[in-house]
């Protein structure tokens, strides 16, 4: 997070020297038109530094209550701060070193405050908002994100703020992200949006895209969702506003009546919503023998006498507690298998010759169905992989970060049902459904 500091009296600016001695660093906006007026030992006074706007960053880095003497308002004085000059050494300055100093005086006077980022240890993103732009000068583009209705929105944060807009470049080619995590997790019907103010001069450029992404593991590069506008593409307008808005909308029903449906064998079905599921109301629901249904609704599920779930068949239904619906389920694997003789990894790993397994990448689980003990192979993966184990309920068991291609998986205290394995290996996902038994 950024915080802003005025510096305007003696108080200020020995609260300023003792930020610096505790190790940090201060960013202040300065005018580079004034460097020509430095003196000849590279100082700015209130006498020399006469600017009254701003169009560079600089850091300061230290101080010097020796620094001098010097004269300023016909005054001899000592002490100055030292400020780096991100343009590095060159003909801007007298002394060839990258640095120059500004007088205490001329700090309150005419600089007047400076900013510094506080860092976040072990910060992690978990919501990001994506976006691609075209204009050729993207100096005269304001940026801003924000969630809630554009006109009175619930917050906002400046793209600007946190990026130099470059002047007189364009934009590049590569989406650019920004973190509002702050803004808090998406959820249904919340309104995000981002708003482009294209000023000065009359060339016009274009929003090409905007998203927001929502991470469990910003690491992983993989989103557990992604949120895209279809409202781009959308050109600026010279001094005014543009917006592309980005509502987030659901897959998932509001109620959800089921009826004269079968789930054939073999077969893996999920039906939700998001407030009540009613079951065979008007018709008779089969789930057969070796199939599978899930059935996940925000407050209630309700079976009719018309449901038949046959001997051999597997049903879950339950009430989410997580938002989680069948879309955040990872994609099931229906197998066919024999009962396993023993409950023993030992004595079912699969007689598997290396010429049996696909020259692609594939992950295979074995025994399947398990006790709760069973091996995972991953073929022709590459460095870490990061393992994921869901139960129906969409809630996480089991998460590790491997780079074998055999790895043994041990769940000892799950109950019995249908699991989902996730394995993501540079940002490709596999996916395969395992049963405890």
């Amino acid at each position: 997070s950024h915080n802003y500091v005025n510096v305007t009296n003696d108080t200020n600016i020995g609260n300023l020297k003792q930020f610096l001695a505790n190790y940090n660093n201060a960013i202040i906006a300065i005018d580079a038109n004034y460097y020509p007026s430095l003196t000849s030992n590279d100082l700015w006074t209130s006498d020399s530094y006469l600017a009254t706007g701003s169009n560079h960053a600089n850091l300061i880095v230290g101080y010097d209550d020796n620094f001098g003497p010097y004269t300023e308002g016909g005054v001899s004085k000592y002490g100055a701060f030292k400020v780096a000059n991100s343009w590095g050494k060159g003909n801007w300055e007298n002394v060839y070193d990258g640095f120059y100093w500004i007088s205490y005086e001329c700090m309150k006077q005419k600089i007047g405050s400076y900013m510094f980022f506080e860092d976040r240890v072990d910060y992690i993103p978990e919501v990001i908002s994506v976006f691609s732009m075209e204009h050729s000068l993207r100096g005269e583009c304001d940026v801003t994100i924000g969630i809630g209705n554009s006109s009175s929105p619930n917050a906002t944060k400046r793209f600007d703020d946190y990026w130099s807009n470059g002047g007189n470049h364009a934009y590049p080619t590569n989406v650019m992200v920004m973190d509002i995590t702050e803004f808090g997790t998406p959820e249904i019907d919340d309104n995000f949006f981002i708003k482009v103010y294209d000023k000065g001069t009359a060339t016009v450029g274009k929003i090409n895209s905007f998203s927001v992404e929502v991470y469990d593991d910003y690491s992983s590069g993989t989103p557990l969702a992604t949120f895209t506008s279809d409202n781009t593409p959308v050109n600026t307008v010279h001094q005014g506003n543009v917006y592309v808005q980005l509502q987030i909308v659901s897959s998932v029903p509001l109620d959800l009546d089921i009826s004269t449906t079968t789930v054939t064998s073999s077969d893996n079905q999920c039906f939700n919503a998001r407030n009540n599921i009613v079951v065979a109301g008007t018709g008779n629901v089969i789930v057969q023998s070796g199939a599978s249904a899930n059935f996940i609704a925000g407050h209630s599920v309700q079976f009719l006498p018309g449901f038949h779930a046959v001997n051999g068949s597997y049903v879950d239904a339950h009430i989410t507690t997580n938002g989680s619906f069948c879309d955040q389920l990872p994609p099931p694997l229906m197998l066919a298998y024999d009962p396993p003789v023993e409950k023993s990894v030992d004595n079912v790993e699969p007689n598997i010759e290396e010429a049996d397994l696909p020259n692609t990448q594939s992950m295979l689980v074995y025994p399947n169905p398990s006790n709760g003990q069973f091996i995972l192979l991953l073929n022709n993966f590459e460095g870490v992989t990061r393992v994921f184990i869901y139960n129906a309920m969409g809630q996480k068991v089991y998460d590790v970060s491997i780079s074998d291609e055999k790895h043994f998986v041990e769940l000892p205290n799950v109950q019995r049902g249908i699991y989902f394995v996730k394995a993501i290996n540079k940002q490709k996902q596999f996916d395969q459904k395992i049963v405890i038994k």
